[in-house]
């Protein structure tokens, strides 16, 4: 028996208990209540990263933890790739940019490995 564990931010404040939930297959897990949540109009798929569920909307720019698995092994989902981020160039031009490249995201300020700074894309 496998189990998945909510995760709930710290910045949420709740009385709630933080779920724990038993699963047998991909399955199960993928139709939890608690799971499904994630699945709106915009969502693309779950992902995992290590122990740790990833559910992953609008063409992988945005991204959220849905909670931590005991084992991921054998369930048969993808690999969380980081996600990308839309950034806009002092001329204007918009660039895609892979989790690889960048370092830190602070507000709208993207600062790449090489320290340079761009500002987030407004979509």
């Amino acid at each position: 028996m496998n189990t998945f564990t909510q995760h709930i931010p710290n910045f949420v404040d709740t009385s709630e208990p933080v779920g724990v939930f038993e699963f047998e297959s991909t399955e199960d897990l993928l139709n939890l209540g608690v799971v499904q949540r994630y699945v709106t109009d915009d969502f693309d798929h779950f992902a995992v990263r290590g122990n740790v569920l990833m559910a992953i909307s609008r063409g992988g720019f945005f991204w959220w933890v849905a909670g931590y698995l005991k084992n991921a092994i054998g369930l048969g989902l993808p690999e969380w790739d980081g996600g990308k981020y839309m950034a806009e160039t002092e001329s204007g031009e918009v660039l895609v940019l892979l989790s690889k490249d960048v370092c830190s995201v602070c507000g709208d300020v993207i600062t790449l490995l090489d320290g340079s700074k761009l500002n987030k894309a407004k979509k």
